[in-house]
């Protein structure tokens, strides 16, 4: 057995790795092996971890509601999920977390209402098939969606800044990017982070066009994370981009 410190640190599973880095005490170290959390990453990157206001869009019933708040427990965190259903777990599973508001709401590129048939496998449930049922999940119902956009729905509520905005989708990732289009040309969404895939015939969200979107404004790629791999194939992972602007930009008022 190899008794070496640094072989035994790094064979602690995920788990400890988590609590470990979501401490608020521990340090932000520039020398610390990227690419295991990203939020400590995104931490890192922006020198602090508070980080006021994030969203959580795609939020299904909290896993990354409750991740996100392991790390800014004195954040508010947004957490979109449109499924009525889904939504109540949601609501169930966080309701010890008051720093986190779930919003029964869609988020896209425009605002408007569609007519969405519903999955038997609710991770999948997705505005990206409009009226016809996913690939290989049949139907269960259908809901009419009213659908808003990251900058309407920021108008509403008087937010002027969102300190990262996460984004699955399953599909429309860039489109709930490209709802935020305002904020993002005010430099005040310093921190995105979608999930991607690399497979053309996959239906996720290809990354080639968000990457564009996002270098084009001014964000750098910083990592990829949680990669899954199926039959010899890169499917899909997540992606953290970050806009050193946005960073150094201040908090507009309301």
């Amino acid at each position: 057995m190899n008794l070496n410190p640094k072989y035994l640190l790094g064979a602690l599973p995920d788990a400890a790795w988590r609590l470990l880095l979501s401490r608020q005490r521990f340090p932000l170290l520039r020398t610390f092996q990227m690419g295991r959390e990203w939020a400590y990453d995104a931490c890192r990157f922006a020198g602090t971890r508070d980080f006021p206001v994030l969203f959580d869009v795609g939020a299904h019933v909290g896993e990354t509601s409750l991740y996100l708040h392991r790390f800014f427990p004195r954040g508010q965190i947004h957490a979109f999920e449109f499924v009525p259903e889904t939504a109540r777990q949601l609501k169930e599973n966080v309701r010890h977390r008051p720093n986190i508001q779930v919003h029964v709401q869609a988020l896209g590129s425009t605002s408007g209402e569609l007519q969405v048939p519903l999955q038997a496998y609710s991770k999948v449930n997705s505005l990206r098939f409009g009226s016809r049922p996913g690939p290989g999940s049949p139907p269960a119902g259908s809901l009419t969606v009213h659908v808003t956009t990251v900058d309407a729905f920021c108008a509403s509520n008087g937010i002027t800044r969102i300190h990262l905005l996460k984004t699955d989708a399953e599909g429309l990732d860039l489109q709930i990017i490209e709802g935020a289009a305002g904020l993002i040309a005010a430099q005040q969404v310093p921190f995105i982070f979608s999930e991607v895939t690399f497979a053309p015939t996959d239906a996720q969200q290809h990354f080639e066009p968000v990457h564009r979107f996002l270098t084009r404004r001014g964000y750098h790629l910083c990592g990829f994370y949680e990669a899954h791999i199926h039959e010899s194939r890169h499917l899909f992972c997540n992606a953290l981009y970050c806009n050193p602007a946005a960073l150094a930009a201040p908090a507009r008022s309301p």
